[in-house]
């Protein structure tokens, strides 16, 4: 069984008697008269509707509902009832059922899969319903009704649930169009702004005209009065040639009609369009009847809570997939610690949550200037780096701390929009993210997805921008460490080769050959000093790649580069197949290193001997020499051990077990133990 059918399978098996409780008493709830002979108040019908549900879920098995909404229509015909009282009872039974879903789901995830899975058996049930009643309606009239409108044309789906609005519209309104024998319709749907219905499709022969006229003119609410008498009164209108300035629609200007039909696509929450249905002058009947009107009215009440039912879907859906996109967004972005690529990121991304043609981001300067950081695509400014925080849009929202929406001058015969919002963090502005858009205004959609993806980019933005400063710090850092080491060690070791050359010389003169030889031992041995330090610094200048190339090559390149060419004789010996995190081998490169470090200042030693193994999951590493040795607990108590105390800080970072082993005159051995 999929996941997404689990909960409501479980909710379906526990909670089947309030299930059938709260359905009844929805049902009753909603109707004006309590008709206690409907079937909705029949506990025995709510079995028989749930069982079938059930069987959908785990089975999709659609038999058992095609013949239960079979018998159902034909109780509803013979009783009378309209066939809205059936689909109004079948979506009750949803809410009801969602009820216990939205009580009963664990997480968003589970409850977002829950949510289509319900729209989806509902509507199947719905649909063959709608298609049984109108089945049983023809015969008990004995009225052949053609329900196709031609050979091409499909027939009415039995789910729609999960398709694109467009189409599951257009298959409602053709059936539509051959119950009530009309030639053309015509459908719009509100669009973003509240007051304003757009021309979504149109069925029918229509000639060139029409569809123009039609696709031209979108219907704001304010200055149609019909419209609001039409969503008010929720009655159908119907319109004669005569009439057709009541309802000033162009189309009424090009079509050849009889009569026109006009219907209210609304629930109780919303008003989400309206319909046009036309008879031509060739059909039989100037208007249409009274059967026909009600008929059109009650579906399109159904086609409402189906549409709103949709709507409110793609709603969830939407904010889903944005929360998760900007889930991901943020990952990506806090993945970069280069500032330039997470402007990058954050601009592209603005201009694509929003659909805008251009995006950037100004930083704060001296609170009193905002300098263009980054930018893609179209500019608000005449690419202009730095704006006045007193004389600018981008300024005026800084000032403001929050999102302003500008008009810009008309660009290429188009507007342009200008949406500026502050950046800030711990309520302090750090910045300037603006998106340009043409054509279209900033919706409250725009502004409210683009707000939370500001409030991530700037945490991104500040994070990269104190990693910078890190990295700028680090690098004063490394210099001024790398001028103490050149004093320290080579400076001193040049001062001292200058003094060495002096007294060989002044020995030269005075012919004291013994003493001058002397002089020359110690220079050369001063200069292989100085050497090896230089090679030492400049090997620390550049260190080894250990994410590319890996531990084993970092140390065979550090004892080739430094080591070798000063003269000691060099042993590294590693197992074939290490397997050790990147974090373990940045560490134990690190006290590698610092030993080496160490033996090439202070043990003379003509022997380095190095031992990398890994034993099931521990790593060990040895590193030994034959130099002078040390007192180890004299060493610590007077010199403060600062080499060993770093390598034992890193072994402690990776949880290892540091140990030293060193004597005067018997060389140094040391060894790390580590878990992994």
């Amino acid at each position: 069984m999929a996941n997404y059918t689990q909960l409501i399978t479980r909710i379906l098996e526990s909670h089947h008697q309030f299930l059938v409780e709260d359905w009844i008493s929805l049902y009753l709830n909603h109707n004006e008269i309590l008709d206690q002979s409907t079937l909705f108040s029949k506990p025995e019908w709510i079995n028989r509707l749930l069982t079938v549900i059930e069987q959908l879920l785990i089975n999709n098995d659609m038999l058992p509902a095609q013949i239960l909404m079979d018998e159902f229509a034909f109780e509803q015909v013979a009783a009378g009832k309209s066939v809205e009282d059936g689909l109004d009872a079948l979506f009750l039974g949803k809410q009801a059922l969602l009820k216990y879903v939205l009580n009963n789901a664990k997480d968003e995830i589970s409850l977002f899969a829950s949510l289509p899975t319900a729209d989806l058996v509902f509507n199947r049930l719905a649909v063959v319903y709608f298609q049984s009643y109108l089945d049983q309606s023809q015969r008990k009239s004995s009225k052949k009704v053609d329900m196709v409108a031609d050979s091409n044309s499909t027939p009415l789906p039995t789910t729609y649930a999960g398709l694109e609005v467009h189409t599951v519209l257009k298959e409602m309104v053709l059936t539509l169009m051959n119950s009530i024998n009309s030639s053309q319709a015509f459908v719009y749907l509100k669009g973003k702004n509240e007051d304003t219905f757009y021309p979504f499709f149109s069925l029918g022969p229509l000639t060139v005209v029409d569809k123009q006229s039609f696709n031209m003119q979108p219907v704001n609410l304010e200055n149609a009065q019909w419209l609001g008498s039409l969503f008010i009164e929720q009655e159908p209108m119907q319109i004669y040639p005569e009439e057709a300035m009541q309802v000033p629609l162009n189309l009424f200007r090009t079509l050849e009609m009889n009569s026109a039909l006009i219907l209210p696509i609304s629930t109780q929450n919303q008003h989400l369009g309206f319909m046009v249905f036309a008879k031509s002058k060739t059909e039989e009947g100037r208007s249409f009847v009274s059967d026909q009107v009600h008929l059109a009215h009650t579906i399109s009440h159904s086609m409402a809570l189906a549409l709103e039912n949709e709507l409110l879907y793609e709603e969830k859906k939407k904010r889903l997939a944005e929360t998760d996109g900007l889930r991901q967004i943020t990952f990506a972005l806090l993945q970069k610690l280069n500032l330039e690529e997470v402007l990058e990121i954050v601009c592209a991304e603005a201009r694509r949550l929003t659909a805008a043609q251009g995006s950037s981001v100004y930083l704060l300067h001296d609170e009193q200037w905002l300098h263009l950081a980054h930018h893609k695509g179209e500019q608000s400014t005449q690419n202009q780096k730095w704006l006045a925080v007193n004389d600018s849009q981008q300024g005026f929202a800084v000032l403001q701390k929050k999102p302003v929406i500008e008009a810009l001058p008309v660009s290429e015969g188009l507007e342009t929009f200008l949406l500026a919002l502050p950046l800030q963090i711990n309520n302090e502005i750090v910045g300037v993210l603006d998106v340009v858009k043409k054509h279209y205004q900033f919706t409250n959609d725009d502004i409210r997805i683009i707000k939370l993806f500001a409030a991530q980019a700037t945490i991104a933005i500040e994070n990269a921008r104190i990693y910078q400063q890190s990295e700028q710090l680090a690098i004063w850092q490394e210099r001024q460490r790398l001028a103490r080491n050149l004093h320290d060690s080579v400076n001193q070791a040049v001062f001292g080769i200058t003094l060495y050359a002096k007294a060989a010389l002044r020995h030269l003169d005075a012919g004291k050959y013994d003493k001058l030889k002397q002089n020359l031992l110690d220079l050369t041995d001063t200069a292989k000093e100085s050497l090896a330090e230089m090679r030492m610094l400049v090997h620390e200048l550049h260190p080894p790649m250990i994410e590319q190339h890996g531990l084993v090559s970092a140390i065979e390149n550090r004892l080739k580069t430094v080591e070798e060419r000063v003269g000691i004789r060099c042993t590294f010996v590693a197992d074939d197949h290490l397997e050790i995190p990147l974090f373990v081998e940045e560490e134990l490169y690190r006290i590698v290193q610092e030993g080496l470090n160490n033996i090439l200042k202070h043990s003379n030693a003509e022997e380095v001997r190095i031992i990398l193994t890994q034993k099931d999951h521990q790593v060990q590493l040895i590193i030994e020499d034959n130099g002078v040795g040390f007192d180890l607990d004299r060493k610590m108590q007077i010199e403060g051990y600062v080499g060993l105390k770093s390598m034992r800080e890193r072994a402690q970072n990776i949880d290892a077990i540091f140990d030293i082993t060193t004597q005067l005159g018997g060389g140094t051995k040391i060894s790390i133990k580590v878990g992994v």
